[in-house]
């Protein structure tokens, strides 16, 4: 019996490779774009990388989800170090070597499942699907994610099984069905912590979903609610045992809504290419475009056609993944919504904003008519392609002598204040406490633990870190954290010796001044 099921789920596989052959083969170009763009260092580094790094290393060697400084891994969900540590556990070969050929095959494989999924449309043309694809595979919003070591890699690959998984739900509204849906759901959030839009979604398409009773829709609701955050829910507990907090120390929010709204606008005009830089009517643009969706949401759900489509599921995402991003980065501190943030409703994004196209042109009886609009489609995909083919070049041309932007650049690694600190036997030799500005450097290009100098706003670490008799500083002016201490502070309390210097950076020597008064 097992024999004949895994036979007969050979052969359903094969058929939709056979049925997905363009995809395939657009999914393979993903993937060798990926390798070009990586090919000088290796996948780009940032602070977040090294996080995910460390974590993933002391999970293989048995030392549990402990980042770079030696403490619990609180600001993140774990599964993202899971799955980087379980790729080392297989292959053994370091996270830094083997990220190329992951991000290479995640990105592959999202633009295999888009091709998928753009195939399943109510209507579904085969140039349509090649238009959206060519526009995918070249998008510099993806390309500038696969080009780095980030959790976005793994959480767009999920948003997209979640599609999927929904789209199976509504063609069975079974119990298996909906628990797919839902450990999809899981894992995803599990991934990013703003993998609770995926709860929203699901939520919001189960509500609105009269084809189930509402005995019915209220219990799998619960239980998709229920399923969907028991794994975060569990990561949140650990999290609080350990440090006393949910996910970490976190800011109240410093930008207004309506600036927020404009950084929005800004990221869709960057996606469109041909507005890139022009950002004047950028809050204009957000708001149309949630309007607009919003708009097709309802339109949808009086459908018959897009009732149960894929094209309502993309659309429901993008409204409440880009609302959750809006009003999280009002209420919260976080970095300044970008590309990176926003790159998981760039798929729903481009597709909302065409999917209408194909059926409007079957609408249309009168050639010159058609011809028009198919005039005016091809100019705008073409202009549209060109600007991304132009940023694609300029950003290959920045990044193939020295590498992606990052601690992976040529620059760092060629840098005096690196060559120090690998060279000079200081650190090795001292028992005193050491700090930097920028502890995540030390570990990337060391391998050494440092602790952060702290932020100004911190007022009890602050506290704590002034009574230290005997300290030193690794203090690196390139990329300096403007929310940390400074020197100039530092030394209005420290007596501040230097005991290395370099032309990007410093080693201090910090102990207490004798007979002064302490500000």
């Amino acid at each position: 019996m097992n024999y004949f099921r895994f036979t007969e789920t050979m052969m359903h596989l094969n058929q939709i490779l056979q049925k997905n052959t363009a995809s395939l083969v657009a999914a393979l170009a993903g993937c060798i774009l990926i390798y070009v763009f990586t090919s000088t260092n290796g996948a780009g580094i940032s602070p977040d990388s090294i996080v995910y790094i460390s974590t993933a290393r002391n999970l293989y060697h048995g030392l549990g989800y402990y980042e770079y400084t030696g403490f619990p891994m609180v600001d993140f969900p774990v599964f993202y170090p899971t799955f980087l540590s379980s790729i080392l556990f297989l292959s053994h070969t370091d996270i830094i070597t083997f990220a190329p050929v992951v991000n290479g095959l995640l990105f592959g494989s999202v633009v295999f499942l888009s091709g998928y999924i753009l195939q399943k449309f109510v209507i579904a043309y085969r140039w349509y699907k090649w238009l959206i694809l060519s526009m995918i595979i070249l998008s510099p919003s993806l390309i500038e994610i696969y080009s780095m070591l980030w959790s976005e890699t793994l959480f767009i690959f999920f948003t997209l099984l979640f599609f999927l998984a929904f789209k199976n739900y509504y063609r069975y509204h079974s119990l298996a069905s909906l628990l797919l849906v839902a450990f999809v759901t899981a894992l995803a959030f599990l991934t990013r912590y703003a993998g609770i839009t995926l709860i929203g979604t699901g939520g919001l398409l189960l509500l609105v979903n009269v084809t189930s009773g509402w005995r019915k829709k209220i219990t799998h609701l619960l239980i998709f609610s229920i399923v969907s955050i028991s794994l975060v829910l569990l990561n949140l507990l650990r999290n609080a045992a350990l440090t006393g907090t949910l996910t970490g120390k976190r800011q109240l929010g410093i930008t207004p809504f309506y600036k927020n709204v404009e950084y929005v606008g800004s990221v869709y005009s960057d996606w469109l290419a041909v507005f890139q830089n022009h950002y004047q009517f950028a809050a204009l643009l957000c708001i149309l475009a949630l309007f607009v969706f919003s708009v097709l949401f309802l339109l949808q759900n009086f459908s018959m056609d897009h009732y149960h489509s894929y094209e309502k599921i993309l659309t429901a995402f993008f409204i409440v993944y880009c609302a959750f991003i809006l009003i999280s980065a009002t209420l919260s501190r976080y970095e300044t919504i970008n590309n990176r943030l926003l790159s998981p409703a760039y798929i729903p994004f481009i597709i909302g904003c065409s999917y209408l196209f194909p059926g409007w042109l079957n609408m249309i009886k009168q050639p010159w008519k058609k011809m028009l609009l198919v005039a005016g489609l091809l100019l705008l995909f073409f202009s549209i392609q060109f600007k991304q083919i132009q940023s694609d070049l300029s950003f290959f041309q920045d990044i193939k002598e020295d590498g992606i932007p990052g601690y992976a650049e040529t620059f760092w690694q060629t840098s005096p204040v690196v060559q120090l600190m690998r060279t000079d036997t200081l650190l090795q030799r001292h028992n005193n406490r050491f700090y930097s500005n920028q502890n995540h450097a030390v570990y990337f290009f060391t391998g050494l633990k440092t602790e952060t100098v702290p932020e100004r706003v911190h007022v009890q670490e602050v506290k704590e870190f002034y009574q230290l008799p005997d300290f030193y500083i690794i203090w690196i002016l390139e990329d300096d954290n403007p929310d940390l201490l400074s020197i100039k502070e530092i030394s209005q309390h420290k007596k501040m010796e230097i005991v290395k210097k370099v032309e990007d950076g410093f080693i201090f020597h910090c102990t207490n001044y004798s007979n002064v008064n302490k500000h």
